[in-house]
């Protein structure tokens, strides 16, 4: 497993995984698998969530949640909340956005390709390369989500963090 953290607060690995579970755990960034082979199953809240290869997944900041042992294939991004929110403001024009409203899995083959083309300038560009790749990574995510007229002032109340 190789790990890239690279433009203060985008980070990257691809790993391969057997029989890897892991505990009810969360991130504070919003964490982006692009699953490349295998199964990958997990748990939020009270949803059971399967994923193939060739689909995404997305989990929010603090969201508490837990991977059951399989074996997959994927590439993983950490990216920090306030790069993402920076994004949607500047799509919406809108300063008073505090949080974005994205799906949560994607079978979108373009976020896909995107992905790995960010993936790659991480490991090979210089940072304008790097700003437009995640430009284009990040757009195509909300665009899919249709976040982009979805979007909604959320804050992280207390109950959440508590639960995390």
């Amino acid at each position: 497993m190789k790990n890239l953290d690279i433009k203060n607060g985008i980070s990257a690995v691809y790993g391969k995984f057997k029989n890897a579970g892991m505990v009810p755990h969360f991130h504070e960034s919003y964490s982006i698998g692009i699953f490349t082979k295998g199964v990958y199953r997990y748990r939020s809240g009270s949803k059971d969530t399967t994923i193939k290869a060739g689909e995404t997944r997305v989990v929010t900041p603090y969201e508490l949640h837990e991977t059951y042992a399989r074996e997959w294939e994927y590439l993983h991004f950490d990216i920090e909340p306030n790069l993402l929110l920076n994004v949607v403001q500047d799509i919406e024009q809108n300063e008073n956005i505090l949080e974005p409203n994205i799906l949560t899995t994607y079978k979108n083959k373009p976020i896909q390709t995107i992905g790995l083309e960010l993936y790659n300038s991480l490991k090979n560009s210089e940072i304008l390369e790097i700003e437009r790749s995640f430009s284009e990574f990040t757009t195509t995510l909300l665009q899919s989500s249709h976040s982009l007229n979805l979007i909604c002032n959320l804050s992280l109340d207390s109950i959440k963090l508590g639960r995390a």
